[in-house]
């Protein structure tokens, strides 16, 4: 890659600290397949460091986090500590409803009712068809297994595919997920 062909799109100055983010395009047809991790992961880095504060914070029941959001009892947008911080941007604090009920099972897997709509919401790590908020009780509450199928694109450098992908969802005795992995069949 020459310099000449390269065009800087964006510059995003990172608080606390004296550096920046370049966001540069190529005005090429070339495709680059690979992505950056070690991008990806100074994003993650940085977004845990803003997060920090919140999560150490004692005055807030923290009920479940993950690396993109946490849900606790308190509405943090109504917080006086926290109502101040940008509640609308991308990578804000947003507030996206208050449960009736909700189960949180393990990172990336928790689901709850809303208590102003009655409408099921569910997030099942890896599975992307809808699981009802019910299967998540009766699988904590019964010791019980689920196998869920869903349709997944698989693809290669020689081969693009859609095959159908179960998952095994089982909890032991003591209500810990003991085996959450795809079953590939071919």
């Amino acid at each position: 890659m020459s310099c000449e062909s390269v065009i800087i799109t964006d510059i995003i100055e990172l608080d606390y600290s004296n550096k920046s983010l370049v966001i540069t395009s190529q005005d090429s047809d070339e495709v680059f397949l690979k992505s950056s991790i070690s991008i990806a992961a100074a994003i993650t880095a940085y977004a845990r460091m803003e997060r920090a504060e919140i999560l150490l914070d004692e005055s807030l029941d923290i009920l479940y986090f993950d690396t993109d959001g946490f849900k606790c009892l308190q509405k943090i947008t109504e917080l006086p500590k926290y109502k101040h911080l940008n509640h609308d941007g991308l990578g804000a604090l947003k507030y996206e409803g208050s449960f009736s009920d909700s189960i949180f099972l393990m990172p990336k897997v928790y689901g709850g009712i809303f208590k102003k709509t009655g409408d099921e919401f569910t997030k099942l790590k890896g599975f992307k068809d809808k699981v009802e908020f019910n299967q998540f009780k009766e699988l904590l509450l019964n010791n019980n297994e689920k196998i869920l199928t869903h349709h997944k694109w698989r693809r290669d450098m020689l081969n693009s595919e859609i095959i159908n992908s179960p998952y095994l969802f089982k909890f032991n005795e003591g209500g810990q997920i003991i085996n959450f992995t795809p079953l590939l069949f071919f």
